[in-house]
């Protein structure tokens, strides 16, 4: 299967412009897990079965929703094409990554690799996030996106195209840019953080195997991002706490799960709002 998918796309390499199958190739995956996990928290939200893990209770308005949506529609068919094809290839191209299938690398060196692209990631996406909740650049570009305090899925992308750029997808490229990987390393470091931001925006604290982004130790993904959204406060990391708790931005955050502790539940649905 992996050989035949290989010797395809060395065939495509010769046949079509390598700009074109980037860009394609790109759209394809990214839009893919896009629409995936949206879909997967969608269909979760509709089951009762699932409410008992869901972090608010209140939903966000149906208009903010709509108007979110329209937006990501935009930016899927006009917006993220052109940026591709303008900028994201030259900016490949001239940071030296490949795309040819002899310098495909080996499983140990996708291994590392992601392991400094999603500790790049975390490092860039904390201070850039940080920067964001600055009275001005908060006022100017990053409050849009704080419209959902109850965030959901579709929610992820809602953002200032200056923050989309900078702060979210700068952040997810940059290891792979550093190290001129294989094109593949950037498009694993771009599906495994659409996931993994979809699951912090979605709403809801799923246990594993439903959600894999709090299993390691120093993850606390949708809970401590919910948080975020609910309160605006602190929580600015992303994959991992490891920021948040060096630079004690997490203080609120803990302060409010120990009171939460004490607590006697009020609803099924652990809502994160006092």
């Amino acid at each position: 299967m992996m050989e035949s998918v290989l010797l395809l796309w060395k065939e495509m390499l010769h046949i079509y412009d390598e700009r074109l199958l980037f860009t394609i190739s790109t759209i394809f995956l990214t839009e893919s897990v896009f629409w995936l996990a949206v879909g997967y928290f969608f269909l979760i939200d509709r089951s009762k079965r699932f409410r008992k893990y869901k972090i608010q209770s209140k939903d966000p308005s149906p208009q903010l929703v709509k108007s979110c949506l329209e937006e990501v529609i935009l930016n899927s068919i006009i917006i993220k094409p052109l940026a591709l094809w303008f900028v994201g290839y030259p900016l490949i191209k001239w940071c030296g990554l490949s795309m040819s299938v002899s310098d495909l690398p080996s499983f140990l060196t996708v291994a590392w690799q992601m392991i400094f692209c999603v500790a790049v990631d975390d490092t860039w996406f904390y201070w850039g996030h940080r920067l964001l909740h600055t009275k001005w650049l908060y006022r100017a570009i990053h409050k849009k996106h704080h419209k959902f305090t109850q965030p959901v899925g579709i929610s992820t992308v809602f953002a200032n195209p200056i923050e989309d750029i900078f702060a979210n997808t700068l952040s997810t490229v940059l290891g792979a840019l550093l190290l001129k990987s294989h094109v593949v390393i950037l498009w694993m470091s771009m599906v495994l953080k659409i996931w993994q931001s979809v699951d912090a925006h979605s709403g809801y604290d799923l246990p594993f195997p439903l959600s894999p982004f709090s299993t390691l130790y120093g993850m606390d993904c949708s809970p401590a991002h919910n948080f975020h959204h609910s309160h605006n406060i602190g929580n600015y990391g992303g994959y991992f706490t490891f920021w948040d708790h060096v630079c004690g931005t997490n203080k609120a955050y803990q302060a409010f799960l120990e009171k939460k502790k004490k607590q006697v539940p009020k609803n099924t649905t652990g809502d994160l709002k006092d």
